[in-house]
């Protein structure tokens, strides 16, 4: 008999032969019983139902991957808000943006985002600011914005494609703080949208 007729009929047991799923649980209609599905992996039935979550240890990509890998190794968004204190701060106290990441990793920053949502004073002392790796000169972004002025903005600032080496990024934070010198005066404040991933070495 074919192995499934229109309309929904029934596909016959000689064709089902895994796992004692009978032919009349397979038509538009039944529903297989959980107690008869087998994952491997030590993934169980009980498992796989609306709601439930399932543990990392009990999925298993195979080749060397796991989870933990598949997590770190995506694209992922960050949202930071920064104060006009944090921002008159920065000389001393650089804002931290994405915390270190763990011994042998780094973080690779696809493209930042920042908003200056103006305040009544413009920032004043310094000019521009700048992404960068904790106590490193090394710049993650083509240009250095601009947060003068009592006027809104927003920068898309997109990778820095001429950096050949990434060394003093390891296990370091990115940091955000001024290009030079510090903001005496101001009461704005800043939105940086980042999106990075973390690599393992």
């Amino acid at each position: 008999m074919p192995l499934a007729q229109s309309g929904g009929s029934n596909v016959g047991t000689s064709q089902i032969i895994d796992n004692e799923i009978m032919d009349a649980d397979v038509n538009a209609a039944a529903a297989i019983k959980r107690s008869k599905l087998d994952f491997g992996t030590g993934l169980d039935n009980t498992d796989i139902k609306a709601g439930a979550a399932i543990a990392e240890s009990k999925v298993d990509f195979g080749d060397g991957i796991d989870l933990a890998n598949l997590k770190e190794n995506v694209i992922k968004t960050a949202e930071i808000s920064v104060s006009a204190a944090e921002v008159l701060a920065m000389s001393v106290t650089p804002k931290e943006i994405i915390a270190a990441p763990g011994d042998g990793k780094i973080i690779i920053c696809e493209d930042i985002t920042l908003y200056l949502n103006a305040g009544a004073t413009g920032f004043s002392g310094t000019t521009t600011v700048r992404f960068t790796y904790a106590n490193s000169a090394l710049l993650l972004h083509a240009i250095e914005p601009t947060i003068q002025g009592t006027v809104d903005k927003i920068f898309q600032l997109n990778k820095n494609d001429g950096i050949d080496e990434l060394t003093a990024g390891i296990n370091k934070a990115v940091i955000l703080r001024p290009s030079s010198g510090a903001f005496t005066a101001g009461d704005g404040s800043l939105k940086v949208l980042v999106k990075y991933r973390i690599i393992t070495l």
